[in-house]
């Protein structure tokens, strides 16, 4: 397996992770189209109604407070770190982890916090894009 390290083939982290998703979400059958930098979210995705998803890409090579078994992501953004997200504005985020390059996906609107979001190691799996899709178009 290939480590993603700080810099990969001269991109910086988040944005090869970006990458990374686009071809995760192609391959499973939804066509993806990064976004310019600096956008709200990082790209569109088709879903299953051949509308297009906005996935907010959030990377990690930390692991959860106090727990060696669960990864943690900041869902701040901004260079200082202290603006939210507009979950609104977004419909899935995909949560990456470098060290074992597994995504998570979840459906914004099934997140309650809106700085750090935590799992542990055995859940990244439970968090397949078929699923995230499910409660995505589940009422």
């Amino acid at each position: 397996m290939t480590v993603i390290t700080e810099k990969t083939s001269g991109l910086p982290k988040g944005q090869a992770a970006e990458y990374y998703v686009a071809y995760i979400t192609s391959v499973q059958g939804h066509q993806s189209q990064l976004v310019p930098q600096n956008s709200i979210f990082d790209l569109y995705m088709e879903g299953r109604q051949k509308d297009w998803l906005k996935v907010q890409v959030k990377t990690t090579s930390q692991r959860g407070y106090n727990s060696k078994d669960s990864w943690a992501w900041n869902l701040l953004t901004g260079t200082s770190k202290v603006k939210k997200y507009p979950f609104d504005m977004i419909d899935l985020f995909a949560f990456m982890v470098w060290q074992t390059e597994e995504v998570a996906f979840v459906p914004s609107k099934n997140i309650i916090t809106t700085s750090k979001f935590t799992l542990k190691d055995h859940e990244i799996e439970k968090y397949s894009l078929n699923k995230a899709l499910d409660l995505f178009y589940s009422d």
